[in-house]
């Protein structure tokens, strides 16, 4: 297996040091690369790392792996919907046609009954805008996909505040809680990087596919307790990427 030695010269925004082995990232992750001989296929899952083989690659964190976060899309009043407990009550985050630009949609936000935000979520898509909906120490987190004729963002909202606002993100997507604490992946000024626990860090490739529906679904992030791991691409190179809180490792 071929650790992660990621030029690392080339990643002073994203690790501290030059040097060998697996570093360590801010909020003490660690991030593990596999280099891909091809592209990832996925009509049956499969990948073909350079060394060793995906089923030895799956192997070393398949603990992890195994604790994923499910995310159940319910129905309520007709209507797509996610729920979680928060302040003492349900939240509860919900589709709907904009009544104003029909067939536009928004994504709703209530407590208690109680509408406490809304966002559009563009025109509707193969993809539900819904993605997640999360809570933690108190803050609730919101992803929807804005969808537009050119293109599918990622938009992220903590407590009703967009992170993409505050931040100038041209998108943010792949919001999870990771040991309890938020992460998710950004593209600012072109670079692709990830903020954990109100830090952030770099990450060296050009794209992370996501937002894929269907079969190619299967390529997205996964998510799970202690751990994201997802496929990326750098020029003509893929490569399988584990990040998370390895214990022992």
């Amino acid at each position: 297996m071929r650790r992660i030695v990621l030029i690392c010269c080339a990643l002073t925004a994203l690790l501290s040091a030059c040097g060998t082995g697996t570093p360590r990232l801010p909020g003490g992750l660690t991030l593990e690369e596999h280099v891909l001989a091809r592209a990832p296929s996925s009509d049956s899952f499969t990948f073909e790392p350079l060394e060793g083989t995906q089923e030895g690659v799956l192997a070393r964190h398949a603990s992890e792996r195994s604790q994923r976060i499910p995310l159940p899309i319910v129905t309520v009043n007709g209507n797509p919907a996610m729920e979680a407990g928060w302040n003492d009550g349900r939240l509860t985050a919900e589709v709907f046609t904009d009544p104003l630009q029909p067939p536009a949609q928004i994504v709703q936000v209530s407590h208690a009954g109680e509408v406490i935000f809304s966002a559009s979520a563009g025109m509707p898509s193969p993809l539900l805008p819904l993605q997640g909906l999360w809570t933690y120490d108190g803050h609730w987190a919101l992803e929807i996909v804005l969808a537009t004729p050119e293109v599918w963002a990622g938009q992220v909202y903590i407590d009703g505040e967009s992170v993409n606002e505050a931040q100038g993100y041209e998108e943010a997507f792949g919001f999870q809680t990771l040991s309890g604490k938020p992460f998710y992946f950004f593209r600012q000024a072109g670079q692709l990087g990830f903020s954990y626990d109100g830090g952030g860090a770099s990450l060296p490739y050009d794209s992370i596919p996501h937002y894929l529906c269907c079969s190619e679904s299967v390529l997205n992030p996964l998510q799970a307790r202690e751990m994201t791991a997802f496929f990326a691409q750098r020029g003509n190179d893929w490569f399988y990427v584990e990040l998370g809180n390895f214990s022992g490792q």
